[in-house]
């Protein structure tokens, strides 16, 4: 219910829910400024229902948690939701794992990380990302102060992407836990990620 003070989560996952289950959803956190959490995943909601959630994002006030791992978003989707955020101040933590985001999709995100100051948890895991989109987002984490958890692991980057991370570690002073599981690079990379490691004092597990 729009007016119901009392919801703080709405747990819609494996429900089917749809674009036109996600415009219901939409109105309702318009509304609403006491959600603190949405998750829909796995409610293949495409890249249509996600900018129908993008669209409203801006305008909600409450939301902290957002799930969408699972929901089937595209490039298309996530540069909206990602746009998205650049206006939004309260979602802290978001979840994109297992979509079908690119590097399309990476750019929109490196650029949102440049603007927004809120995010403090990423997983862009078992997308389909490969080196320049992981470049796009070590982009925007350079100078980013929110981001404290990031998973990038199942993704199709390589040494050139490793690369990439081991730079943005020399710059970033936040980022506290990084994680790539199921990422294969050699030499390069791996010499790359050591010597960020150097000058990095903050990051905990890598």
């Amino acid at each position: 219910p729009v007016n119901n003070t009392n919801v703080k989560k709405l747990l819609l996952q494996n429900s089917h829910l749809g674009p036109r289950g996600v415009e219901i959803v939409s109105k309702l956190l318009r509304h609403n400024s006491t959600v603190r959490a949405v998750n829909l995943g796995r409610t293949e909601i495409y890249d249509q229902g996600a900018m129908t959630l993008a669209s409203s994002l801006p305008l909600i006030r409450g939301l902290r948690v957002l799930i969408l791992d699972r929901c089937n978003i595209g490039d298309a989707g996530v540069a909206a939701i990602a746009h998205g955020l650049e206006k939004n101040s309260t979602v802290e933590r978001i979840n994109l794992r297992e979509n079908r985001i690119g590097n399309g999709g990476a750019k929109a995100i490196g650029r949102t990380l440049k603007i927004n100051k809120h995010i403090q948890h990423l997983s862009l895991a078992n997308n389909r990302i490969t080196d320049p989109g992981i470049q796009h987002i070590c982009t925007g984490l350079e100078r980013n102060k929110s981001v404290q958890h990031i998973d990038l692991s199942g993704n199709a980057f390589r040494d050139q992407g490793v690369v990439a991370i081991g730079q943005m570690l020399k710059m970033n002073r936040c980022l506290k836990e990084l994680y790539m599981y199921y990422t294969y690079f050699g030499e390069k990379g791996r010499e790359a990620l050591l010597e960020g490691m150097k000058y990095n004092y903050c990051i905990e597990q890598c």
